[in-house]
This record gives C-alpha cells, structure tokens and sequence, in this order.
C-alpha cells in the first residue's frame, strides 16, 4: 500500500482534501479562522508525506542495524531506547536532515500545484455577482502571487510574475545546494573523495613515445664459424 503511494499525485489529493476548508465562499454557511485553515493545511500536507517517510526511515534503521557496533551493544544488555539514541540516531541525524530537504522540496511543489488551482495558503477569498472578482490570496504567498498573475504570462509583462517565480527557484535551489553539502561531508568522513584534484602542468607526465626504428640502428656482424 505505501508503495502504491508513489504513483499517486499527491497534489490532486491535497486538492480534493483542502478545497472545502480554503475555499471560502461567501455563501457557506461555514467559515473558519486564519489560523484553523492554516493548521488544517499544514496537517494534511503533513499526513501526505508521512507513510513514504515512514517507510525510508524504517528502511535506513534496518540496513543500521545489521551492523556488528548494534549487534554488540544488543549483546551486552542494552535497552532499545539506549540502542536508538546512542548508536543508531547519530549516523541517522545527516540521513534525516537529507530526507527533510527532499520533503521541503516536494512541499514547495504541491503549494505551487495547489495555487494553479486557486487553492492558497491560508485560504482563497471568493468573490460573487453579476462581474466577479478572480479568486486571490488572503496572505499574498508565493503560490497565490504566481497564480494570481499567471495572466500576465499571455500580455507579455513577465517581470510581474517573475518575482515570485524567482523566489521559488532560488528557494529551491539552496535547499539542493545544502543537501548535497551535508551528502558530501558524510562522504568525507568514510573516506570518498569527493573532488577529484585537477593535474598542474608540473604533475602532468609526458607519454613515453617510443621513436621508429631505423635501418641504421642494426649492425650486421659475419656469423662465427664453429668446428664439430
């Protein structure tokens, strides 16, 4: 069943999940705060992520613990509690670290996915009538600016949505540039090199080239002649 979950959009679950609570219509009879739709969102998107996290960290715990460091701790007496805070949570702090860059990652996509779909954080503030206002953010997040402005994409004003757009990318790309920082430094202390160190024109080793053979090279001497 959790593997079955990789190939479910999560972003369309979430829609189907938050649009009776962020979609405040002006003509339901039920309204929630701020604050109730902002911890109903956080809550689900929390519950989405929880059983592929779940099994990772299940699946990173059970490779640990075939290690022999657990097995003798096991061996002398420790207790399950004493095993998991001494020996396995500090090899699995970096590997949570990791897991929780790739999930803030997978969040920030969803939030963009659900703003597309007039779906905001903290809710989506509706409009009625003969002319309409278009559905727009209550707390000008980033999703709801770039769904918010997504129109200007066909008038040719790029510099409106590109703010926000901008934000995200950069937002993304230094949670990658950090993890990969933490990735790295796991790998120096098992000794993988990382960076391969360029040659200087000192340590550059010229090709041994044998020249061709000349004729002049062999010489030919008379055969001795051996009496039996």
């Amino acid at each position: 069943m959790v593997d079955s979950i990789h190939f479910l959009p999560l972003s369309i679950i979430a829609y189907l999940l938050l649009r009776p609570v962020l979609w405040q219509d002006p003509f339901s009879d039920i309204e929630y705060s701020m604050l109730e739709r902002l911890l109903f969102e956080a809550f689900i998107l929390t519950i989405l992520v929880i059983p592929l996290t779940t099994v990772l960290i299940g699946n990173e715990m059970r490779e640990l613990s075939k290690n022999e460091f657990i097995l003798n701790a096991k061996l002398m007496g420790g207790s399950n509690r004493h095993i998991l805070w001494t020996h396995l949570f500090p090899h699995m702090a970096p590997r949570l670290f990791i897991l929780f860059g790739q999930q803030f990652i997978q969040v920030l996509f969803i939030l963009v996915h659900l703003g597309l779909f007039h779906l905001f954080l903290g809710g989506t503030i509706v409009t009625r009538g003969d002319m309409p206002d278009p559905p727009k953010t209550s707390t000008f997040e980033w999703s709801g600016l770039i769904s918010s402005t997504k129109n200007a994409l066909m008038t040719g004003n790029y510099s409106i949505v590109l703010a926000p757009l901008a934000a995200f990318m950069i937002s993304i790309i230094a949670m990658q540039l950090i993890v990969q920082g933490v990735k790295e430094i796991q790998q120096k202390k098992v000794g993988v090199n990382v960076f391969i160190r360029k040659r200087t024109k000192e340590e550059t080793v010229e090709p041994n080239i044998t020249p061709p053979v000349q004729p002049t090279d062999f010489v030919i001497t008379p055969s001795k002649v051996v009496d039996h």
